[in-house]
């Protein structure tokens, strides 16, 4: 396949996992009672909402990167502890549930009997672009490094007194972070396990 084909396929595979993994945030703020992500634009599958330009970058020279959060004021919440808890969990978790979507697409689209054209072979190297990156975003969204998820995860259980001390080092972690990814730390560390859930989800469509 032809490499810039290749890459723009990639990309169109990109946008689309962050989009629903960032209306994914927004979504659950929304139906926890904060109108913040409505009011800013975020509630929206476009993905030019979404996108953070150097975590795009990245994303497409070393597959790994970041989209523009979701800002939400957990005052609206009734319980701010669980109301933070599930809007981090919704962007991960999204993307899991992309992934099996993306390899039941991919499964259905190779049972049909269509013609073998170039457009059907883009589509289903699109569909397995989209396994592959729902994963990865999915992984290093966990990490629980600031912006990421993972911290917020790891925020929500903290004390206050605890989650105010950790976010004074939120600027010098967040260095850190790209820091590990253009060391190739962080895409070490996290493609065997990529490909392992990956694998898994082919395993589990008959696509190997």
């Amino acid at each position: 396949m032809n490499i810039l084909i290749s890459y723009i396929l990639m990309l169109l595979a990109i946008l689309t996992v962050i989009s629903i993994h960032e209306f994914s945030h927004a979504g659950v703020a929304t139906l926890l009672g904060d109108p913040t992500p409505r009011n800013e634009g975020r509630l929206t599958l476009n993905p030019l909402k979404h996108i953070d330009p150097i975590g795009l970058i990245l994303f497409v020279l070393i597959h790994f990167g970041w989209s523009k959060p979701v800002r939400v004021n957990a005052t609206y919440f009734k319980d701010h502890k669980k109301g933070r808890l599930w809007v981090a969990a919704a962007g991960p978790l999204s993307n899991l549930i992309g992934a099996f979507l993306f390899g039941f697409l991919l499964k259905v689209f190779l049972l049909l009997p269509l013609s073998s054209s170039s457009f059907h072979m883009y589509f289903l190297n699109f569909l397995r672009y989209g396994v592959e990156f729902n994963v990865i975003f999915m992984l290093f969204n966990l990490l629980p490094i600031p912006p990421l998820d993972g911290s917020q995860l790891l925020f929500s259980l903290l004390s206050p007194s605890s989650y105010f001390k950790m976010l004074q080092y939120e600027k010098l972690l967040h260095m850190l972070l790209l820091l590990l990814l253009l060391m190739g730390v962080i895409p070490n560390l996290l493609m065997p396990l990529v490909r392992f859930i990956v694998n898994l989800i082919f395993s589990a469509f008959h696509l190997l």
